[in-house]
């Protein structure tokens, strides 16, 4: 069973410190029974409370909070009050007092601690943007870690805002409408995101990325409880990221997409003279 102080000292054999802005992405299932009540909110409180002993006071704890259904269904996104559909810590964190969401309706993340409105204040149109709040984590060289996931597959969303940075050519801008919500007050303009082409057999994998990002040694994996951690900065994977995708501009797909002349990313004009 993991007790908050091994949970602590793990976090910071791992390179958490007070003040630092670390960006948590977890899958909680994966690591096993811990020290608290046998309730949701004991264990998710459990997990917090840690965080914050790490992190102190002068620390800012950052969580994605995406809304998928807003780009799937077309539902509106509430600031306030629109779920986090990623995961039971993300949705905790986003309820509590202090935090602060930002509000891209599909790519939130919800800060808590002194940075909080840095990083999710502002209008935020595009997902993956410059000025968008992962843009913001990458300025502040923000800590990203993934608790449970390590060498998953997913779990490690900074790895899209990278593809949009570099700009793969698997992906495209699309736009939306549907009603957005602050305070109840609806925001005006349109919401832009990256996203991938269906048709060409595109699917991501990040395991790759992260394996290098830990063989270079700019990634650390440590155990926690039954599962594992693994802990890098924006600033190492963005440089890592743009000498990879030098290499092989697919690095982040199980393979490279099954493109077809002609057709839609090719200029089609110009494929059919």
């Amino acid at each position: 069973m993991l007790t908050q102080d091994d949970f602590v000292a793990t976090l910071k054999t791992a390179g958490v410190g007070k003040g630092d802005t670390l960006m948590v992405q977890s899958n909680l299932r994966r690591l096993g029974s811990v020290d608290a009540p046998r309730n949701k909110g004991g264990i998710l409180d459990f997990y917090v409370e840690g965080f914050r002993r790490a992190l102190g006071e002068e620390g800012t704890l950052v969580v994605l909070t995406a809304f998928e259904d807003y780009a799937r269904h077309g539902m509106a996104f509430d600031r306030q009050h629109s779920p986090s559909l990623s995961g039971a810590l993300s949705d905790h964190v986003r309820q509590l007092p202090g935090a602060v969401r930002s509000r891209h309706p599909v790519l939130s993340i919800t800060a808590l601690g002194p940075q909080a409105n840095a990083l999710c204040d502002g209008p935020h149109f595009e997902g993956f943007g410059y000025d968008s709040a992962w843009g913001r984590l990458h300025r502040a060289n923000a800590k990203i870690m993934t608790l449970g996931y390590a060498i998953a597959p997913d779990g490690m969303t900074f790895c899209h805002y990278l593809e949009n940075l570099y700009g793969v050519p698997y992906q495209y801008t699309k736009v939306y409408d549907h009603p957005v919500l602050d305070d109840g007050v609806p925001q005006p303009g349109t919401w832009t995101m990256p996203v991938r082409y269906l048709d060409f057999e595109v699917e991501n994998d990040q395991s790759f990325f992260k394996r290098c990002l830990v063989e270079a040694g700019l990634a650390q994996i440590h155990p926690v409880g039954r599962g594992q951690l693994l802990i890098t900065d924006c600033e190492s994977m963005v440089a890592h990221a743009l000498q990879r995708f030098a290499e092989d501009r697919y690095m982040m797909l199980i393979r490279p997409p099954a493109f077809r002349r002609g057709e839609i990313p090719f200029d089609v004009k110009a494929s059919a003279e």
